[in-house]
This record gives C-alpha cells, structure tokens and sequence, in this order.
C-alpha cells in the first residue's frame, strides 16, 4: 500500500511533461491512386505536412526504389522540383532500404515557409507497371514549436508509403514449370516401385 503513494507523483510528473513536449513534426506520404495512362500508369502520391512542423526552403521528401519509372513524367506543385537518382536523397542519421538498381524519387521544396498542418498537394509519376508493393520514404522537415527550445529543429523521418511501383510481370513462368512438376514425377517414380 506505501509504494502506490510513491507511483502517484510519478505518475502525475509524467503526465504533466508529456502534455508540455511539443508534437511531433513530420511529413507524411500516402499512395492516393493509380490510374492507368495509355500504356503506362500514374502513381499519385498525396503529401501532407503534420502538425508541429514546418517546411522550409531545401526541405524534401524521398521515395525509394521505383522499379518502372518512366523518365520525364513526373508532376508536383508550385515551390518544388523533382529529381531522380539510384542512391539517396537520405536524410542524415537516417538508413533506409535503398537499392543502386532502382531510381529514387525525390522532390525538393524550394519556396518560403510553410507550417502544418496542411496538405502540401499530390506529387505524381508515371511507371510502366500497376503493381504495388511497399517500400521506403524518408523526409526533413523542421519542428514548428515557437518560443520552445524545438523550435526550428530538423526533423527527419523514415516510413513506408501503402505502396510502390514493381516491375512488369515476367513472361518467364514456364522456366519455373520443371520445380513444380519434379515433386509430380517422383511421386510418380515411387508408386510404380
């Protein structure tokens, strides 16, 4: 009964800190649709900048590995530009799942600030699959906490988008036809014995 007592102002110092700490900035990024474009298909991405942060200028988001990309077909708003390339654009202190053999996919904000929470717009590209599969985002942002000790901080994040682009189906299942009837032959084999 006399350690409960003790538990109690802990409790109440926890309680009292975590509603004084600021929240948490971040961008986050969610596959909005995939929409076919003549032979290729349009992956939209809807952006949005959390509460507690800010974007400012040189700020980014990466998407990592986009296994059919079609070069030159990207879109995105007013204030960023887009760049492409097998490694990074990483955050620092960040290690993301990032393979050589596929691009990145990389818009940069370049504009005056912006403060969350609000939907920065949808970022698109086009790829020459519609199959999704999950992956890796990285992005920096700032902290938006004025007169805290936070405010202004960089703030980095690695998560996964609800999905990505594969490469085009194989036309190659036969190759994997002797698997799977080598088990059917020795089956076989073994009833005649």
């Amino acid at each position: 009964m006399h350690n409960r007592f003790l538990l109690l102002p802990g409790f109440a110092l926890l309680l009292v800190l975590g509603t004084l700490s600021p929240g948490h900035a971040q961008i986050y990024v969610k596959l909005a649709s995939i929409t076919p474009s003549g032979s290729d298909f349009t992956y939209t991405y809807d952006i949005v900048l959390g509460s507690g942060s800010e974007i400012q200028n040189g700020d980014f988001v990466t998407i990592y590995d986009c296994r059919s990309l079609v070069p030159g077909t990207n879109t995105q708003p007013v204030n960023w530009t887009f760049s492409s390339t097998y490694l990074g654009k990483t955050p620092t202190h960040i290690r993301a799942a990032d393979s050589s053999s596929y691009p990145n996919l990389t818009w940069t904000y370049e504009g005056s600030e912006v403060n969350g929470p609000v939907d920065l717009g949808n970022f698109s590209v086009n790829a020459t699959s519609g199959t999704t599969l999950i992956t890796n985002y990285a992005s920096q942002c700032h902290q938006n906490a004025p007169g805290g000790v936070a405010d202004e901080k960089l703030v980095y994040m690695l998560a996964y988008t609800s999905g990505a682009h594969a490469s085009r189906n194989s036309n190659r299942w036969w190759a994997l036809l002797p698997l799977g009837l080598l088990p059917l032959g020795l089956l076989r084999r073994a009833r005649m014995l």
